[in-house]
């Protein structure tokens, strides 16, 4: 009886784990604070991708759903058109 309370709490526990690894409210806060004004995020199976715009400067992440690495990060040139 104890271990099979102790195995559901595990399981509980590293699938919470998976969901909390990426909060995007979190992220286009962080970034509208940032002053970013136009912030994109876009999720798929595995990653979420984030543009955002500052000035002439566009952002844009790509993060690791399940470990929230980011895996590519690049700053450029804002184009309007």
């Amino acid at each position: 009886m104890k271990r099979s309370l102790m195995m559901t709490a595990a399981l509980i526990f590293a699938g919470s784990m998976s969901f909390a690894a990426i909060n995007t409210d979190t992220i286009a806060t962080d970034l509208q604070a940032q002053g970013y004004t136009r912030v994109e995020i876009k999720k798929g199976i595995s990653q979420v991708k984030v543009e955002a715009i500052r000035g002439t400067e566009k952002l844009e992440v790509i993060y690791d759903i399940e470990t929230g690495a980011i895996v590519y990060s690049a700053r450029k040139h804002a184009s309007y058109g």
